[in-house]
């Protein structure tokens, strides 16, 4: 019986697979998409992380005002500023409340802070707020976070009074509304959150641009 010869493979035949530098071709060009499209996605992350703090403090400042109205209570919005603790510094903040008849401050809410990566702005456009505290008895004092006091030199404040109003700034000279930026910790001028209040009607407006 007569056999066949054994038959060879023909590369010019071959199909249905990739040769190594057709391969190599598709992993530069991923990677090319993926140098392009991260910081995209990184502004992207950023964006949001401004978006939900500066929500979050709309929030917790109409709470603000609320507790004044219904508990007939002088409120405070407090932010930690300079207790040279980087964890607390233009990041954490809550709500102390002072009680009709009471000369003393106390906490209305625990303590919470801004997103990882996000900052209260320290610049001008935040001294308002954060500057100029009102000159109105009682002081806010005795100050804590998780049991570590904080030095009255340390934090700003505004206070909510129970008409839904705002206490006026100690500082006549600055007329600007009290205003809070919140800002990415990586520098992106044009991220940002900006809250306007209303010193008559204690009410935020927030600007996103």
């Amino acid at each position: 019986m007569k056999r066949n010869p054994p038959r060879r493979c023909d590369p010019q035949i071959l199909s249905g697979g990739f040769s190594l530098l057709e391969l190599v071709a598709v992993v530069a060009i991923a990677a090319t998409f993926a140098a392009v499209s991260l910081p995209s996605l990184n502004n992207l992350n950023q964006g949001n992380s401004v978006t939900i703090a500066g929500n979050q403090l709309v929030d917790i400042a109409n709470q603000a005002r609320q507790n004044a109205m219904t508990q007939n209570s002088m409120t405070a919005l407090v932010i930690v500023t300079a207790s040279n603790d980087p964890a607390l510094d233009y990041k954490a903040y809550c709500l102390m409340e002072c009680k009709p008849g009471s000369n003393t401050w106390t906490p209305a809410t625990k303590w919470q802070s801004l997103p990882s990566g996000v900052k209260f702005d320290r610049g001008a456009k935040s001294a308002s707020f954060l500057d100029n505290t009102p000159m109105m008895p009682p002081t806010l004092e005795n100050v804590s976070h998780n049991g570590r006091a904080i030095s009255s030199g340390a934090y700003g404040y505004q206070v909510f009074l129970p008409n839904g109003s705002m206490a006026s700034g100690g500082n006549p000279a600055i007329a600007a509304p009290p205003t809070l930026n919140i800002v990415s910790e990586r520098g992106n001028a044009g991220n940002y959150y900006q809250i306007i209040f209303n010193q008559f009607t204690g009410t935020p407006k927030a600007l996103r641009p």
